[in-house]
C-alpha cells in the first residue's frame, strides 16, 4: 500500500552510494525517479560499479515501468561521469558529457532482453548501432553492431559472462588516421609515429580484441590489436628522407605497438626487416619508442644520416661492397633522451674513416651509444694485409686504433710484421699521431703533416736511394689538393758528389694531389718534375754506380720513364767519371740513351732492347783521365765507337797524338838505358825523360761472354812501333798477348853497331825488334821474351799498360762488379 502512493526520501547513504530526492511508487511495474545519485568508488582503477550499474539496467525491463535518474555521478578508471538515465515505456536512454546511448528493451519471457542500442560517442564522434541479446538467467549477454568513424567503418561483437567481457572488432578500409587519433591521451610522440612520421595511402583494421573482468582494474594490457597500412610513408625524422614501404602491419599487444615492415626501401636502399615499436603506451613511466633498421645495402651517407638526426656519428661510412647493419635507436619519451646502439658486419668493402679509404676484407663494429668498437676488422689488396682494432669515442671525439700489419707495400713502402698505435682527435681539428713513426698530421682549414725524426722512417721506405741519418719534414696546404713540403735531411749516403761533401739537404717542393704533379727542388742543385719524370742537376755529379751494380738487363727491363739533364754535372760509374758540360740521359722501357758534350768531345750511348752502341768523338785528356781513371798519357785526342749485343761486342779504339808519361814502366826504361852508356844514344826528344810521344795508334777488338779479344793491336810513335794480338779473360782477370815491338831506324843503327849481336838482333833494317808474350794475371802479369829481360821488360810493362786502360774502362762498366 505504501509503494502504491509512492515513497519520497529527500537524502540518504547506503554503501557509499548518496541518493538525493528519490522517489518510488509501485502502479503494475515500479516508477523510480531520482534527482542526483553519488557513487564513491572502492577503487578508481576498478569498474565493479560499473559492472553493478550494468547488471541493475539489464533489470529495467523486469522491474521498471519508468525510470528517472536526472543525475548520476560516477568516477570509474580514470574518468568522470555525469550520466542522465532515462526508461519509458520500453526505451531506454543515457545522455552524459561522454557519450550517449538510446535503445529500446524488449523483455522475453521474463528472463531475456533483445535491444537495438544506438551509442554515439561525443568527443571521439564515433557511432555503434546494432543488436543487443541478454539471458538475465544466465547472466550473460552479447551484442552484434556496425561502428562508424569518421571515414572508417567495421563490426564490433561483444560479450559477457557475468563479470567478464570480451571485445571483438574488425574493420572495412579507410583513409584518416590522425582524426582518430587526437581523440586519446596520448604522448606527442606517440601521436607523430603513428599518423604523423607514417602516412599511407589506406587503412585497415584487422582485428581488436579486449578482454576485461569487471571486477578488477580495467587494463589496457588485455587488449590486443593488428592494423594494417598500405603504400606507405615513413620518415624516421622530420629531417630526414621518406622511406618508401608496401605495407606497414601495426601490431599492439602487452602495451607495445609494434610497426612491421613490408620490404622498406630508404633512398632506394633495401633495409628489409626494420621496424619500429612503441615500448609501453600504459606505462608512462617505462614507455619509449625503439626504431630497428636492418639493412645489407651499402652504409652510406644517407643510412649515416638516420643516425646523425639522433645525434650518433659513427664517424665512418662506407664508399662500395656488402654490409649488413641491425641499428636500435630508443628515444624516451618522459626524458627526451636518445640511446642507440648497433652491429655492422661488411665484407669486401671499401669503409671511408675520416677521409681515409680502407680496402676491408672483413670488418665487425659494435655501438652504443657514441662509443664504437671496432674489432676483427681485415684489410687487404695487393699492396696491403693488416689488422686493425680499437675504440673510437664519438663523445670525446677520440679514436684509438691499434694496427697489425703483415704486409704494406703502397707509396714506394715496405711494412712487414709490425705493430703500432694510431691516435686521433678529431674535435675542433683533425689530429692523428702515429708515435712509433713521430708522425703527426693536423687537419683543420688545411692540412699539416710533420715527420720529427724521418730516420725512423726511412728502414720502410727501401726505394730511397739515400741512406738518411737524421732529418725532419713538413707539408702543409691550405685547399687539400696543393701541398707545399719543406724537409732538412743528413745523409752519409746518396747519388749526389760535389767539390764539398755534400750531407745537409734543404729540400722544397709542391705536390698537386688532383693531378699527381710533384716538384722537388734541393739547395738550388736539383729540380725533379715527377709528372715528366725529369731530373736536372746543376754542379752536383751523378754517382751511378749503385745502379750499375745491377746487370744491363735488369736496368732496361724495369719499365721505368726517367730523363735526367746534367749543367756542368758529370757522371760517376764507380772509379770512372765522365765529365760534361750537359748531358741528357734517357731511360724509357727497354731504351737507355745518353748524349752528352764537353767542349769539343761528345759521347753517345744506346742500349735498345738488346742492342748497345757506344761512341766518343775528339775525347781530350781533360775528359780520358777521369773517364779511365788513368793519367798515363796527357794530351792527344781520342775517338771509340762499340756496337754489338750484350753478349757480343765488337770495337775500335783510335789514338791520336799524346805523350806517354809519369807511368814506373816507362820510368823504369829510361832508368836501364842510362844504366848502359853504349844505349845512350837511344835517347831522343820524342823518347826521354820528359815522355814518349805517340803519333797514332789503334785498337780493334771483340767482347764475347767474359773474354775480350784483341784482333787488332797498332801503335806508331816516334821511338817505336807495338804490334799485337790476344785475350783478356775479364771474369778470371788473366790476359794473354802476343806482341812484336820495334825500333824506329836512328836506334837501330846505333845498337846494330854492336859487333855479333847486331846482325841477329836488329837484322838487316838496322831496326830493333823483339816479340813478348804477355800473359797471367790481369794486374801483375808474367813478361817473357827472347832477349836480355832488362832491356824487354821495361818497355813491356809500359807498352802493356797502354795497351789495358781501354779494357779495363769496358770492364769496370759492363762486368757485374766483383764482390770482395
Amino acid at each position: 500500500m505504501l509503494l502504491k502512493n509512492g515513497i519520497s526520501l529527500n537524502s540518504f547513504e547506503l554503501k557509499g552510494i548518496k541518493f538525493e530526492r528519490l522517489y518510488l511508487k509501485l502502479d503494475n511495474k515500479l516508477q523510480l525517479d531520482i534527482d542526483k545519485i553519488s557513487i564513491t568508488p572502492s577503487n578508481q582503477n576498478s569498474t565493479l560499479e560499473t559492472y553493478y550499474i550494468i547488471e541493475a539496467i539489464e533489470y529495467f525491463p523486469l522491474l521498471f515501468e519508468k525510470v528517472n535518474i536526472k543525475s548520476l555521478q560516477l568516477t570509474q578508471a580514470g574518468y568522470d561521469f555525469d550520466l542522465h538515465i532515462n526508461f519509458s515505456n520500453d526505451i531506454f536512454q543515457i545522455d552524459s558529457n561522454e557519450f550517449y546511448l538510446y535503445s529500446n528493451l524488449q523483455l522475453l519471457n521474463k528472463k531475456e532482453i533483445v535491444a537495438n542500442p544506438v551509442i554515439y560517442l561525443k568527443k571521439q564522434q564515433l557511432y555503434f548501432l546494432g543488436l543487443l541479446h541478454i539471458n538475465l538467467l544466465a547472466n550473460e549477454a552479447s551484442a552484434q553492431t556496425n561502428f562508424y568513424w569518421y571515414d572508417a567503418d567495421g563490426m564490433v561483437s561483444f560479450t559477457r559472462k557475468n563479470k567478464e567481457i570480451q571485445i571483438n572488432l574488425t574493420s572495412g578500409y579507410f583513409e584518416n588516421l590522425s582524426d582518430i587519433f587526437v581523440n586519446f591521451k596520448l604522448h606527442p610522440a606517440i601521436n607523430a609515429w603513428t599518423y604523423e612520421y607514417i602516412t599511407a595511402d589506406k587503412y585497415k583494421l584487422d582485428y581488436l580484441t579486449f578482454t576485461h573482468s569487471l571486477d578488477k582494474p580495467l587494463s589496457l594490457y588485455n587488449l590486443e590489436a593488428k592494423a594494417t597500412a598500405y603504400n606507405v610513408k615513413v620518415k624516421f625524422d622530420p629531417r630526414l628522407p621518406e622511406v618508401d614501404i608496401k605495407e606497414v602491419s601495426i601490431f599492439f599487444k602487452d602495451g607495445k605497438l609494434l610497426f612491421d615492415l613490408d620490404t622498406p626501401t630508404y633512398q632506394g636502399k633495401s633495409i628489409d626487416g626494420s621496424f619500429v615499436y612503441i615500448s609501453d603506451l600504459i606505462d608512462k613511466k617505462s614507455d619509449y619508442i625503439s626504431i630497428n633498421i636492418k639493412a645489407d645495402t651499402i652504409y652510406d651517407k644517407d643510412i649515416q644520416a638516420i643516425l646523425e638526426a639522433y645525434g650518433i656519428n659513427l664517424v665512418v661510412t662506407q664508399d662500395s661492397g656488402t654490409i649488413d647493419a641491425d641499428i636500435t635507436i630508443k628515444i624516451f619519451f618522459a626524458s627526451g633522451a636518445v640511446e642507440a646502439k648497433g652491429k655492422f658486419f661488411a665484407q669486401d668493402a671499401i669503409i671511408d674513416l675520416l677521409g681515409y679509404k680502407l680496402p676491408i676484407k672483413e670488418a665487425y663494429i659494435d655501438f652504443k651509444d657514441n662509443a664504437i668498437i671496432l674489432r676483427k676488422i681485415k684489410i687487404a689488396d695487393d699492396e696491403q694485409v693488416f689488422d686493425v682494432n680499437g675504440v673510437i669515442d664519438a663523445d670525446k671525439k677520440l679514436i684509438d686504433l691499434n694496427f697489425k700489419v703483415k704486409h704494406y707495400m703502397k707509396y714506394q713502402t715496405k711494412i712487414e710484421d709490425i705493430s703500432f698505435k694510431v691516435l686521433i682527435d678529431y674535435n675542433d681539428a683533425v689530429k692523428i699521431d702515429v708515435p712509433f713513426f713521430n708522425f703527426n698530421v693536423v687537419v683543420d682549414e688545411g692540412v699539416k703533416i710533420e715527420v720529427d725524426n724521418i730516420q725512423n722512417l726511412t728502414p720502410y721506405f727501401p726505394q730511397i736511394p739515400i741512406n738518411i741519418n737524421s732529418g725532419k719534414i713538413v707539408a702543409t696546404s691550405q685547399d687539400f689538393t696543393n701541398y707545399e713540403i719543406n724537409a732538412t735531411l743528413n745523409a752519409v749516403q746518396h747519388y749526389f758528389k760535389s767539390t764539398q761533401y755534400i750531407e745537409d739537404f734543404l729540400i722544397n717542393a709542391s705536390y698537386n694531389s688532383k693531378i699527381g704533379q710533384i716538384i722537388i727542388s734541393v739547395d738550388d742543385k736539383l729540380l725533379y718534375n715527377h709528372n715528366k719524370n725529369e731530373l736536372t742537376l746543376r754542379q752536383w755529379d751523378l754517382d751511378l754506380s749503385p745502379i750499375f751494380e745491377k746487370n744491363l738487363i735488369d736496368i732496361k727491363s724495369s719499365n721505368s720513364n726517367l730523363s735526367i739533364y746534367g749543367i756542368n754535372s758529370a757522371l760517376i760509374i764507380n772509379d770512372h767519371k765522365l765529365v760534361s758540360d750537359n748531358y741528357n740521359l734517357h731511360i724509357k722501357d727497354s731504351y737507355i740513351t745518353l748524349e752528352s758534350i764537353h767542349n769539343k768531345s761528345k759521347v753517345n750511348f744506346l742500349l735498345k732492347g738488346n742492342q748497345l752502341s757506344f761512341n766518343g768523338e775528339k775525347l781530350d785528356d781533360y775528359l780520358l783521365h777521369p773517364l779511365l781513371n788513368f793519367k798515363g798519357i796527357v794530351g792527344g785526342e781520342y775517338r771509340f765507337e762499340i756496337q754489338g749485343t750484350l753478349d757480343k761486342l765488337i770495337g775500335k779504339v783510335e789514338i791520336k797524338g799524346g805523350l806517354v808519361t809519369n807511368m814506373k814502366s816507362y820510368n823504369n826504361l829510361i832508368a836501364l838505358i842510362n844504366t848502359i852508356p853504349s844505349l845512350a844514344v837511344f835517347k831522343t826528344p820524342g823518347f826521354n825523360e820528359q815522355g814518349m810521344d805517340i803519333e797514332y795508334g789503334t785498337i780493334e777488338f771483340k767482347a764475347v761472354g767474359q773474354y775480350i779479344f784483341l784482333d787488332k793491336l797498332f801503335i806508331k810513335g816516334k821511338s817505336a812501333n807495338i804490334v799485337g794480338t790476344g785475350y783478356i779473360d775479364v771474369k778470371n782477370e788473366k790476359i794473354d798477348l802476343d806482341l812484336k815491338i820495334q825500333t824506329i831506324r836512328e836506334l837501330g843503327k846505333a845498337i846494330g853497331s854492336i859487333p855479333i849481336a847486331g846482325y841477329i838482333i836488329f837484322g838487316e833494317d838496322k831496326s830493333l825488334s823483339f816479340t813478348a808474350k804477355v800473359e797471367g794475371n790481369l794486374n801483375d802479369p808474367k813478361v817473357r821474351t827472347q832477349t836480355v829481360s832488362e832491356i824487354i821488360t821495361t818497355p813491356l810493362h809500359m807498352m802493356l799498360r797502354t795497351i789495358e786502360s781501354p779494357f779495363k774502362l769496358l770492364r769496370d762498366i759492363f762486368a757485374p762488379k766483383k764482390k770482395e
